[in-house]
């Protein structure tokens, strides 16, 4: 009997808190905030796209809004981001990336738009990337187009992820704080409607005009937008309560990436098939590729713990003796002085190159299977491994570890993310720093 009393006071809270705002929203309906929150459960006969959450004990996905999930899982996939790979859900992103020495700038849009409480599902990404040298990308230069300049695609599928969380504990938590939570909520929206009372009062004592059907059309949806403002503040406020208390036993997420590189202009490396020629000819390369990456997200709820990146990667790219470090490469300075007869050949090829190489120069198709493990114990600071084993004319093991470092605002939304990295390409080891910059608003607003 006490149960069956637990029971029903737990299911009557649940669905005090769950009523949807349909259809415009009316000053009525703002007055009752709590009961307007968007607290629709994701069931497992939904797609299989988007967040939700799941109680493990009781079996059945409920409790958090479509926007704190968006919300919640946003900033734990924000906690690492190195390169194009990686899942950035803001709506603007560049990349340094020292793996190809490119810098990469683009847009993302994704199927939530303007309905901040649709759940997020598939991201869109479309950028440029171009060749970096001496610490500058240079996309026109005396009207031209200039070389190793492409474009970048992306789409990426969010799969249904969870959160689990233990009743009694968490969840009375929970329900304690969204009540708070809306009351002061609430409490501002009362402020800001009595404001706009005022204001709609002395303006129909000016001029009875103002109180037109057109002016209270407009009244209406500045009642709208109030309401998704508002709804999305809370989201906000809900989901930095659960990250920062813990109020969940961990979270699991999980998405797939296809990728494609397409070059615009031409790219081209100065050859040289012996050290003591003077002869250096530009060899032309096309370097297109495409990928697809499925990555894992799993977070505890404790602190320490942290969060867990799996990602493996299957890639296909046209290679080539430069990039797989299979011939030589000398500064202008170094083959300079072994061969000063040398100097006037050089200085031309240094026009459009730093470098010069020295062997025979081959194109060739590469296959590769990359595999990561990403560890973030802590909000600023990880660990990352991965290697690469690649097939075909090249089919070298590589490695790279790094130490992810990132870096958040006082609303603790992502800023900048930076990685350490050693690796190994080729049996020839080297020392690099990528930098991941997230931009402009996230997905979900």
């Amino acid at each position: 009997m006490k149960q069956s009393t637990t029971a029903a006071i737990f299911v009557f809270l649940l669905f005090f808190c769950s009523n949807s705002v349909i259809g415009q929203i009316t000053r009525p309906k703002l007055e009752k905030f709590e009961n307007s929150l968007n607290q629709e459960g994701v069931t497992e006969e939904s797609s299989p796209l988007g967040f939700y959450s799941f109680n493990k004990s009781l079996n059945r996905p409920n409790l958090y809004s479509k926007s704190t999930l968006n919300i919640f899982f946003t900033r734990q996939i924000a906690s690492y981001l190195s390169s194009s790979q990686d899942l950035s859900l803001n709506s603007g992103f560049a990349f340094l990336d020292n793996k190809d020495n490119r810098l990469s700038i683009g847009r993302q849009w994704s199927n939530v738009g303007n309905n901040s409480t649709q759940l997020l599902s598939t991201v869109y990404s479309l950028g440029i990337k171009s060749g970096i040298k001496d610490g500058f990308s240079t996309f026109f230069k005396e009207n031209d187009l200039q070389k190793d300049i492409g474009i970048e695609a992306k789409i990426t599928f969010v799969f249904k992820g969870k959160i689990f969380y233990t009743p009694n504990t968490n969840e009375c938590q929970l329900i304690i704080n969204r009540k708070l939570l809306a009351k002061k909520i609430q409490n501002e929206i009362n402020a800001e409607l009595d404001i706009l009372d005022t204001l709609r009062s002395d303006s129909k004592k000016i001029n009875e005009s103002c109180v037109s059907s057109e002016v209270e059309d407009h009244r209406n949806e500045l009642y709208d937008r109030m309401g998704k403002k508002y709804k999305l503040k809370f989201a906000k406020e809900e989901a930095q309560a659960i990250i920062e208390n813990n109020w969940y036993d961990w979270a699991w997420t999980h998405w797939l990436s296809l990728q494609a590189y397409v070059p615009v202009t031409e790219s081209a490396y100065n050859i040289s098939d012996n050290i003591s020629t003077a002869l250096f000819q530009p060899r032309i390369y096309n370097p297109i590729n495409a990928g697809i990456t499925y990555t894992n997200l799993f977070v505890n709820g404790r602190p320490w713990l942290g969060r867990v990146f799996i990602s493996t990667t299957l890639s296909a790219f046209q290679n080539n003796s430069v990039d797989a470090e299979d011939i030589s490469k000398f500064s202008y300075e170094t083959y300079r002085n072994q061969n000063p007869t040398n100097i006037n050949t050089l200085t031309l090829a240094r026009l459009s190159e730093e470098e010069v190489y020295v062997g025979e120069f081959e194109r060739f198709w590469t296959t590769r299977f990359e595999g990561t493990l990403v560890w973030m114990p802590f909000e600023w600071i990880g660990l990352r491994a991965s290697f690469e084993q690649n097939f075909g004319d090249y089919d070298a093991l590589d490695w790279r570890l790094g130490i992810p470092l990132s870096f958040q605002d006082k609303e603790g939304k992502r800023t900048i993310n930076f990685e350490l990295q050693w690796r190994e390409i080729n049996k020839t080891h080297s020392v690099g720093i990528s930098i991941g910059l997230p931009f402009g608003q996230p997905l979900y607003e």
